[in-house]
Parts: C-alpha cells; sequence; structure tokens
C-alpha cells in the first residue's frame, strides 16, 4: 500500500459511531502520513471531524435531501466517482452503504462480508469479528484491510474543536459559574438505547458526591424533556 494516495471511509451511521470511528481514522493517518483521507458522513456529524487533523475533506450525504432515494444515491455516487479515490473503507453495513461503494467503481473496495449485497459492492470482503469491542473491530478492518499491525494504536475517542467553539465553550461556564463539570448526555435518537431518567438521575447524584464537580446536562433542543426529566 505504500502507492495509496487517496482514500474514502464511509460512516454513515449515527454521531457515536463516528466517534467511535477516530481511532481508526488516526491510525490510518499514522500508517499512511502522505495519503489524503476523505470521510463521508451525514450532516449531524460533519462537526465531528471537521476539525480532525487526520481528516482531509469531510463528505455529506444527505438522505433526506440532495442524496435521497436512487436518484439521489447515484449523485452521490457520481460526486465520488468524481474524486478518483484509490480504496474505499466501509465498515457500514447497510445495504444502502453497499450499493453506494459498488456504484463508486473505486478500484479497491473493502467492507465487511456480511454487509448487505457484500459480494457486488466489494472487491476485497473481510470478517467481522462480533467478540470484539468497536473501537478495536474497526482497527482489526484497518489492519485486515491495509496490512498493518494496529495491535499498540491509541484507542482515545477524540473530538477536536476551532478556536471560536473552544471561546464559546469557555463563555458558557463562565456564565453558569461552574468550573471543571462532568457531563451526561441522558438522550439517544432510538428510544431503546436510552437509560432512565431515574437511572441518570442517580448517577448525577454519585458523580457530584465522588467528584465534587457539578453536572451538566447536555443535548439537542429536541432532548430538552428527557433532560428535564433527569
Amino acid at each position: 500500500m505504500s502507492d495509496l494516495k487517496k482514500a474514502l471511509l464511509i460512516q454513515t451511521a449515527f454521531i457515536g459511531d463516528v466517534i467511535l470511528t477516530t481511532p481508526m481514522i488516526a491510525a490510518f493517518k499514522h500508517f499512511f502520513p502522505d495519503a489524503s483521507l476523505t470521510v463521508l458522513v451525514k450532516p449531524e456529524a460533519v462537526a465531528l471531524l471537521s476539525e480532525n487533523p487526520a481528516v482531509d475533506e469531510v463528505l455529506v450525504i444527505d438522505k433526506k435531501r440532495n442524496h435521497r432515494g436512487p436518484a439521489g444515491m447515484l449523485r452521490m455516487a457520481r460526486e465520488i466517482r468524481s474524486r478518483h479515490f484509490d480504496i474505499l473503507l466501509s465498515p457500514h453495513q447497510s445495504h444502502r452503504t453497499s450499493l453506494l461503494a459498488m456504484f463508486s467503481r473505486i478500484p479497491e473496495r473493502y467492507g465487511y462480508g456480511s454487509a448487505g449485497f457484500a459480494r457486488l459492492a466489494y472487491t476485497h470482503r473481510l470478517r467481522r469479528n462480533t467478540q470484539r469491542i468497536e473501537i478495536d473491530r474497526l482497527l482489526d478492518f484497518l489492519a485486515d484491510a491495509l496490512r498493518v499491525n494496529t495491535a499498540e494504536c491509541p484507542r482515545d475517542l477524540k473530538i477536536f474543536v476551532n478556536d471560536s467553539a473552544r471561546q464559546e465553550a469557555r463563555q458558557l461556564l463562565r456564565d453558569l459559574d461552574v468550573r471543571r463539570p462532568i457531563l451526561l448526555g441522558p438522550s439517544s435518537v432510538w428510544p431503546t438505547k436510552r437509560w432512565t431518567a431515574w437511572g441518570f438521575a442517580r448517577l448525577a447524584n454519585d458523580l457530584i458526591r465522588r467528584y465534587r464537580s457539578p453536572v451538566l446536562l447536555v443535548g439537542a433542543p429536541g432532548d430538552r424533556e428527557i433532560n428535564d426529566r433527569v
């Protein structure tokens, strides 16, 4: 892979999945510092990667607007083809992602053999080890695809922000008169993935007692009702 110049990583799952991908992204840049890495994400995940030094470009797929339906997917595939990537890495297993990979016509396409339409979509199909946690599984994906040793790669989850966002956060904490808070995000897109409000309330109280730090609840505007219950 010494001749690798341009790679596309597809991670169009939810925000948490994108964050779990950051060790894989860092490892890619460690092994291939001269290669360009583009990451394809949904609109809500752009801010998570736009300041990441290991990401050269964030490409957006908007399934609800510009890339809705079959015509929108083909439009996205044409945009990908115009960038002339060498390889595609897709740990996302949806049928739609597999079809996008197939229509991208990237010469080398790596995905899980268990993904939808995998035989049509990927030139190289990888085994997905369900016994591993997601961070390790993604590093295994990179190791198997690009023949590198990721055993000693950091597992840190990192989000990079610009100076403006950092100053805005500091000003907010000053306005709230809190220092070194602990943040809790009680909500989730899927109700089945939400812990109880009572559970989060008990956790918040335990954290306050143990660490003598204030607890702040965070979330999107639509999460206010859940946060109020906590």
